[in-house]
């Protein structure tokens, strides 16, 4: 695509399905990614349109247009010989210039070149084409991997020059679950590389032909990165990459069918280490300006991570009604006090509540015993917080190491979340790296990886989180 680089900018025409009167407009794209539309409303299209609507944003989930063929870079002119390109704009928002009434701004969440679709539900797709930022440093000179996920034919593609990932489904996807296996693919190449793998290229095919898929993304230009900076090369989980890929989706999926059953909107697994892969790992993060909040997040996530794959009660789940049934009567004196004001159904919920409050596991219960004693395991545990001569350590040495990192850690949580005591910046950026790399190590352990190979990886990962904190000017030798 012509505009990958640089700021893109074209004059169209623009409508809407059920409104076919056309309006003149610029379709752009700029250098971080940003897509944005300018509608001239010369002839109160818009007016007609949302004239029952008093709300100062519009929604509108499809608008079509063409784009001409001219355009413009960095505000210079130039003439491209090419044909004019259908444009179909998803999922927009509409707002109103206040400085110009008969402007608007759309931003549309992603838009689809070379054809028209005239609502949500005709867009299906029978293949999808990806390319990414950083992906052939990533392959290098590996073989071409093809593997079964769900009803799909994954396969990554190294030509010697361009890599890119192909998706063949044996029945058409809508676009939702197009995006949805884009995203898990996108998100699994980070997390396992440790890197910002920008899309840069996004093609469905369809009954239409074949399409560019634009989302809403950011490019990461000016951030460049050598081969050792990869956790994780193709190279090292080529004979697993289909296993790997398969257990993240379905990791995925399970989530999705919990928020379902559950009836609200629970953090999955993936989401929870993809925001913090996003807004910790990335290069645009900076990392001084945000070692509180970090440090915070990295606590969150963990608590979050434990909740969903352990026990998060001491108690067992048949055991908790017994200890209400013995706790009940401790508790008549309250229910007869406060039965005028409040129903003996919600005194009872309330003190049930309270009862499960105190049964949860603490901070230093799930990270200690949980997850660095019982999931992970000495010899990773080890790893991860003994910074020098890591084999002459015993076991003991380990879990005294454990305890004190564990015992640091939540008297640093409980000053920040319940004391307001400020603790020391070089405290915290010690401690972030060990937390964000053992998040790393679970998810990792989670996908099916050997310790072996998660002890290879996260040994490199924590070395490039104590160089970052280090690089921004927190040192980590005080």
């Amino acid at each position: 695509m012509i505009y990958e680089y640089v700021k893109f900018e074209t004059n169209g025409e623009f409508w809407f399905p059920d409104f076919p009167e056309k309006m003149d407009g610029y379709y752009s794209i700029s250098k971080n990614g940003e897509l944005k539309v300018l509608l001239i409303d010369n002839k109160n299209v818009l007016e007609k349109k949302f004239k029952d609507n008093k709300d100062a944003i519009f929604k509108e989930d499809v608008i079509l247009g063409e784009r001409k063929d001219w355009i413009y870079f960095d505000r210079e002119l130039l003439r491209i010989k090419y044909k004019p390109s259908k444009l179909t704009l998803i999922k927009n928002s509409i707002i109103r210039r206040e400085d110009y009434p008969m402007f608007y701004e759309v931003v549309p969440y992603l838009v689809i070149e070379n054809a028209h679709f005239n609502s949500l539900e005709e867009i299906k797709f029978n293949e999808l084409s990806m390319k990414y930022d950083y992906l052939p440093y990533w392959v290098e000179s590996c073989q071409d991997v093809e593997t079964e996920v769900e009803d799909a034919t994954v396969s990554l593609v190294f030509d010697g020059k361009e890599a890119y990932i192909k998706a063949k489904f044996n029945s058409e996807k809508s676009l939702k679950e197009c995006l949805e296996i884009e995203d898990s693919i996108g998100q699994f190449l980070n997390f396992v590389s440790a890197c910002d793998f920008g899309l840069l290229e996004f093609k469905g095919k369809s009954s239409k032909g074949e399409v560019d898929i634009i989302k809403q993304f950011h490019f990461n230009l000016w951030y460049h990165l050598s081969r050792a900076e990869f956790i994780f090369t193709f190279k090292d989980i080529q004979n697993d990459f289909g296993k790997f890929l398969r257990k993240w989706i379905e990791l995925r999926k399970k989530s999705e069918k919990r928020k379902e059953s559950k009836g609200k909107d629970e953090p999955s697994k993936i989401e929870i280490i993809t925001n913090i892969h996003i807004s910790l790992d990335s290069p645009r993060h900076n990392e001084v300006e945000n070692i509180y909040t970090d440090f915070l997040i990295c606590v969150f996530a963990l608590e979050a991570y434990h909740s969903t794959r352990f026990e998060t009660s001491m108690f067992k789940k048949e055991d908790e009604k017994n200890v209400w049934n013995s706790l009940k009567s401790e508790f008549e004196e309250i229910i007869d006090k406060h039965k005028y004001s409040f129903s003996e159904e919600s005194i009872e919920n309330s003190l049930k509540n309270k009862i499960k409050y105190l049964e949860e596991k603490s901070l230093r219960q799930k990270l200690k015993k949980d997850i660095l004693e019982n999931f992970l395991g000495i010899e990773v545990g080890k790893k991860i917080l003994l910074e020098k001569d890591v084999e002459k350590y015993d076991e003991k040495d380990v879990k005294e190491t454990i305890k004190n990192f564990v015992g640091e850690t939540v008297d640093y949580r409980n000053g920040l979340a319940h004391e307001l005591k400020i603790p020391p910046a070089e405290k915290l950026a010690k401690l972030i790296p060990k937390l964000k790399t053992i998040l790393k190590a679970c998810i990792l352990k989670d996908l099916g990886f050997s310790d072996k190979l998660i002890i290879q990886g996260i040994s490199k990962y924590l070395e490039m989180q104590r160089r970052r904190y280090q690089l921004y000017g927190v040192s980590l030798n005080s």
